[in-house]
C-alpha cells in the first residue's frame, strides 16, 4: 500500500514536471510585464495629455506656447507654480501679453516620445510657438535606445534611421510587453544563461546599431595634459554609465566620434525635423531652448575616463561639436548661465527654480520682440 503511495505520487509529479516543460517550451502562459511609454510622474496637476501642468484652454486672443521637453520642464522639485510654464506665463502677463503655455514633457523624455506626442497636441490644439528644451546630455541616448535609464530600463517607443529615412517607432505608446510567467528556474532561462549573461531589449537593440567607441588607446591620442578620471570608484550614477555601448551621458563627449554617436546624431536631428516640419503646418514658430553653463563652452581640457579598465577620451569640444551637428539648421534661443549656484543641489543636476526664472525672463523678453516684429 505504501509502494504504490509513493509511486502514485511520483507519477503526479513527473506529469506536473512534462506539464510544466511543455508550457515553458511553447513560453505560456504570458503574462502582461509593462507599458510602453509613460506621461507624468507625479500627479498633482496633469493637463488633458497627461503631462504636469495646466489644464489646455485658452482663448482666440491668447498667444498659446508650446513647451516640450523632459524632467526641465517637468520640475517635480517644485510646486506647480513654480513650473516652468507657468513662470513664462506670468513674465509675459507683467509686459502685457495675454497668453497661455502648456507643457508636453516628462522625466527621462527623448525626442521620440516628445514627437509622438507632439502630434497628439496638435490633432486638437493650436501653438502659436513651440520651444523645444533641449537637454543635450541625454537626448541622444534617449533616442537611440529603446529603453530608459539605465540598461533595460522602462521600455518606449523608439524609431530607427534606414538609409536616412526615420523608420518606426518599434512600439507605439501605450503597447503592452509580455514576459514569461515562468520563474528564474524556468529550465529555458538556464539555457538562455548559457548562452549569454544578458538577454533584455538593449541587447537586442544593439544588433541592429552601428559599431560603438573603440578604447581609445589604440589610436595613439593620449597626451600629458590629459587627465583621468575612474568610473569604477565613483557612486551609483557613474557606475550605470555604460561607455562600452554608448548608453551614457558622456557618450557625446568621447573622441574619436563613432559610427554609433554620427548614427544617433543623425537620428537626433532626423525627429527635430519632423517636429519642426509638424509644427510650420500648423503655423507655429519652432524654436529650440539651449540653456547652457559658462562651464561648458570654457573648460576645453580632454578627460580620460577608465571604467572597467578601458579608457575612454572625452572634451567638452567634442559635445559642442556634436551639438552644432544637430542644431545648426534650427532656430534656436540661447542663454548663457554664468553664476555657480544654478543646480538644485549637488545631487541633483537640474536647473533650480532661480536659474531658470532667469532664463524664462530673458526668454520672455525675446517673444515679446519676435512677436512684434514678425
Amino acid at each position: 500500500m505504501k509502494t504504490n503511495l509513493i509511486l502514485s505520487f511520483i507519477s503526479v509529479l513527473l506529469i506536473l514536471l512534462v506539464l510544466a516543460i511543455g508550457l515553458q517550451l511553447i513560453d505560456k502562459p504570458k503574462v502582461p510585464v509593462t507599458i510602453v511609454g509613460w506621461t507624468a510622474i507625479v500627479d498633482d496637476r496633469v493637463n488633458q495629455l497627461g503631462f504636469r501642468g495646466q489644464m489646455i484652454d485658452y482663448n482666440s486672443d491668447d498667444l498659446v506656447i508650446l513647451l516640450v521637453g523632459d524632467s526641465q520642464v517637468e520640475t517635480v522639485y517644485t510646486v506647480p507654480d513654480s513650473m516652468p510654464e507657468y513662470l513664462l506665463q506670468e513674465k509675459l502677463k507683467l509686459r502685457g501679453i495675454k497668453s497661455k503655455v502648456f507643457t508636453i514633457g516628462s522625466s527621462g523624455y527623448g525626442n521620440d516620445q516628445q514627437f509622438l506626442h507632439f502630434n497628439r497636441y496638435f490633432s486638437e490644439y493650436r501653438a502659436d510657438y513651440v520651444f523645444l528644451w533641449q537637454t543635450f546630455g541625454n537626448d541622444i541616448w534617449n533616442n537611440v535606445w529603446p529603453t530608459h535609464w539605465p540598461k533595460d530600463g522602462s521600455p518606449k517607443p523608439t524609431f530607427t534611421m534606414q538609409n536616412d529615412q526615420l523608420t518606426g517607432p518599434n512600439y507605439n505608446i501605450g503597447d503592452t510587453l509580455f514576459q514569461s510567467r515562468s520563474s528564474r528556474f524556468n529550465i529555458l532561462n538556464i539555457f538562455k544563461r548559457l548562452k549569454s549573461s544578458t538577454n533584455g531589449l538593449d541587447e537586442a537593440w544593439t544588433k541592429n546599431l552601428p559599431e560603438s567607441y573603440i578604447d581609445f588607446k589604440s589610436s595613439n591620442e593620449f597626451k600629458e595634459e590629459d587627465y583621468l578620471i575612474d568610473l569604477n570608484l565613483k557612486d551609483d550614477d557613474y557606475k550605470n554609465e555604460n561607455l562600452f555601448t554608448e548608453k551614457s551621458h558622456l557618450a557625446i563627449g568621447l573622441i574619436p566620434r563613432s559610427p554609433r554617436m554620427e548614427y544617433g546624431i543623425k537620428l537626433t536631428n532626423k525627429l527635430i525635423t519632423e517636429m519642426e516640419n509638424l509644427s510650420l503646418e500648423n503655423k507655429s514658430k519652432f524654436i529650440i531652448l539651449d540653456f547652457y553653463t559658462s562651464e561648458d563652452v570654457q573648460n576645453l581640457d580632454t578627460i580620460i575616463y577608465v571604467k572597467n579598465s578601458e579608457m575612454y577620451l572625452y572634451s567638452n569640444s567634442m559635445v559642442l561639436e556634436n551639438k552644432m551637428m544637430v542644431n545648426e539648421k534650427f532656430n534656436q534661443f540661447k542663454f548663457e548661465i554664468t553664476w555657480p549656484d544654478y543646480k538644485v543641489s549637488d545631487s541633483d543636476p537640474h536647473l533650480n527654480v532661480e536659474t531658470y526664472s532667469k532664463a524664462l525672463d530673458s526668454l520672455a523678453s525675446f517673444i515679446i520682440k519676435d512677436y512684434y516684429e514678425n
